[in-house]
Parts: structure tokens; C-alpha cells; sequence
């Protein structure tokens, strides 16, 4: 499957009186990664659950390769090559890694299920993808670095060309993270775009091609990570100026960040997921 293009514009998501997401407009080039960041409450699930089909907006348009969409469901969004892991796992605890992403879609010969085929399947896609996984293992014996990438194959065995990662190192120890980031790199030189929502701006820096910040449910900025700062971005998520934005608008020499804008101490405070789903 192509990796489509895929862009949201200017989508408004309205909880009644609340406005979750207003006029937000997020760009998703074939085989890049993107990273969504924003505090608490800045309408990153929201923008995300638009994007897999769990929530209709308001008004706005999904557009695929340049033309207008809209998935009704995640089933939809997978049928366009759109994959999800959210925070909270979506597992079968007795089965086993195979039997959970298979599931729903297993390979048959003849009536049966063509098991041995499954297990060839999966592990060839863990290969490919540096997602190293026992087929056989069953999901509750495994540690949660281990059951995330039973779910990122199981995006994968969908066909999905664009992964939606939600928080995706929020419960991984730093080798685990590594680990995950090593393999989001491998996903994107094979075309597929992966889309991550984090508070970590380190990650951020270190791993994304591009970044978008939200503020209470409004578009602040989209930027190349070569073009930005943990700085700018950590003030653009709390809406102070930082020393960047006073530079650009009044040609002053000073790159120290403004007083309260250090990334560490936003990091620190741990931003959680969203109140607003």
C-alpha cells in the first residue's frame, strides 16, 4: 500500500459549550514523523481521535492525497492505511501475540486458519520493522514495552502507512524507548509516516521532522525540528514569548530562553494526557 498524504484543515470539535479544537489544521507528509505536543488539555487526543475515526468533527476537512474524506470509524481509517496505539492497550490478555493481531483478519486455507502462515507473517513484519516479538508468547506474560509492539504490529499486519502513537514512551524505561525510536526511524525510511503525541521535548528534538504545538484547542505553531528550540516550543505550549520569537520581532541579540520558559521544569510537572478526549 502507498503511504497517502494526509492533512486535517481547519477542524473545530465542540463538546457542548467546550470547544475542544478550534480551526486546527495539521499536515502528515508521506514517510516523515511528526510530533503533536501541547499541555494538558491542549486537544492532541481530541486531533488524533478526529484522525482514526473515533470522533466526528464539527466542521473542518480530512484531506487524502488532496482530495476531501471523512473516516466514520477507525474501521474506515484502517481501510485508508491509518493505524492507532493509544495509551491504554486494546489486548487479549490469554491469547497469544499471533492470535491478537490476527485477529479479525487471519490467513485461512481452505475453512481453517492457516496458523503457521500467521507466525511466518509476523515474524517477517518484526523483522522488517525492528519490532522483535515471539509470535507464540502469550500477551500476559509479556512486559508493556513488549504488548506496545504487539500493537504497532498489529497496525502494521493492517496495512497501516500512517501510525498514530499516543504518549508512546509515557510507561517505557529508557532502553525501551530507545528501542521504540530506533524502530520509528526504520518505519520511516520505509515510507510509513508515524505521527507521535508527547510532552517530552527531548523526544522531540531528537526524533521528529517536524512539530506542531497546541494551546487550548488552537493551532499555535508547525515547524521543521531544524527551524525550532526546546525553548520556543516549550513557550509556545504555555504561551509566553520566548527569547526566539523576541529575537524575530525585534532583531534583539539575546538566545537565553525567557524567565519560566526552561523545558526541564514543564517536563518535570508532567503534563498528562488530555482531559478533553
Amino acid at each position: 500500500m502507498t503511504t497517502p498524504e494526509i492533512q486535517l484543515s481547519e477542524v473545530t470539535v465542540r463538546f457542548g459549550a467546550v470547544t475542544a479544537l478550534e480551526s486546527v489544521s495539521l499536515a502528515l507528509p508521506p514517510g516523515t514523523r511528526v510530533a503533536v505536543v501541547g499541555e494538558n488539555g491542549a486537544g492532541k487526543s481530541t486531533l488524533m481521535r478526529v484522525l482514526f475515526g473515533l470522533l466526528p468533527p464539527d466542521s473542518g476537512q480530512l484531506l487524502l492525497n488532496g482530495q476531501p474524506t471523512r473516516f466514520t470509524s477507525p474501521r474506515s481509517a484502517i481501510a485508508a492505511g491509518v493505524g492507532m496505539v493509544q495509551q491504554h492497550f486494546e489486548l487479549i490478555a490469554p491469547f497469544t501475540v499471533t492470535e491478537n493481531i490476527i485477529l479479525g483478519n487471519e490467513p485461512h486455507t481452505g475453512p481453517k486458519i492457516n496458523v503457521a502462515e500467521a507466525h511466518r507473517q509476523i515474524e517477517a513484519l518484526a523483522k522488517e520493522s525492528g519490532l522483535a516479538i515471539d509470535p507464540r508468547a502469550r500477551v500476559e506474560t509479556l512486559s508493556v514495552a513488549a504488548q506496545q509492539r504487539v500493537e504497532i504490529l498489529k497496525a502494521l499486519y493492517r496495512k497501516a502507512r500512517v501510525l498514530i502513537l499516543d504518549e508512546p514512551t509515557a510507561t517505557l524505561a529508557p532502553p525501551e524507548a530507545h528501542e521504540l525510536w530506533a524502530a520509528t526511524r526504520r518505519l520511516s525510511a520505509q515510507g510509513v509516516t508515524v505521527v507521535f503525541i508527547t510532552h517530552k521535548l527531548d523526544e522531540v528534538m531528537a526524533n521528529a521532522d517536524s512539530v506542531t504545538v497546541l494551546r487550548r484547542g488552537k493551532h499555535i505553531l508547525s515547524k521543521e525540528i531544524r527551524e525550532t528550540s526546546p525553548a520556543e516550543l516549550a513557550a509556545a505550549m504555555v504561551g509566553i514569548p520566548s527569547s526566539r520569537s523576541r529575537e524575530e520581532g525585534s532583531q534583539s541579540p539575546s538566545s537565553q530562553p525567557s524567565e519560566g520558559i526552561q523545558e526541564e521544569g514543564i517536563q518535570e510537572e508532567g503534563i498528562q494526557e488530555e482531559g478533553l478526549a
